[in-house]
């Protein structure tokens, strides 16, 4: 334990000396201001542009969700396949078929979760009066 103490002790002003010299050398070095007066400021007319094809977060949102549906898809095969291997290796054992039952059981309840959860939300946001719809189609542009 007590040699413990100063090699965290160490590492800590280690860390504490490179934190200060990178906090007060070099951004003080830096420096977004214009020199010039002929030149208005940058922060009147500068607009940092979207590297994404997202311009809100409906639609990064929406992307998100398309993803973990693919996702989920993907893990109710897994499931499916797994509770058939299952099945076929049990040999004729009833406590690993019937485990086998349950985990197919478990697979199929998932997928209908997974298909119905965009239409019940739907269908709930248009009771509640939600405006403009929870998972919009993109817009067509011509």
């Amino acid at each position: 334990m007590r040699k413990i103490i100063p090699i965290c002790a160490t590492w800590f002003l280690t860390f504490l000396t490179i934190f200060v010299y990178l906090n007060f050398y070099i951004a003080a070095n830096v420096s977004a201001q214009t020199t010039t007066s002929d030149t208005p400021p940058a922060s009147l007319n500068y607009k940092i542009p979207n590297p994404t094809k997202y311009s809100d977060l409906e639609s990064v949102i929406n992307a998100g969700t398309a993803v973990a549906r693919v996702v989920f898809v993907l893990t109710f095969a897994g499931i499916i396949l797994y509770g058939g291997f299952v099945r076929l290796t049990s040999g004729g054992d009833e406590k690993k078929v019937e485990q086998s039952s349950k985990i197919i059981t478990a697979g199929i309840v998932g997928f209908a979760i997974i298909v119905f959860a965009q239409p019940i939300t739907e269908f709930v946001a248009r009771l509640i009066g939600v405006q403009g719809g929870l998972f919009a189609k993109p817009a067509a542009t011509s």
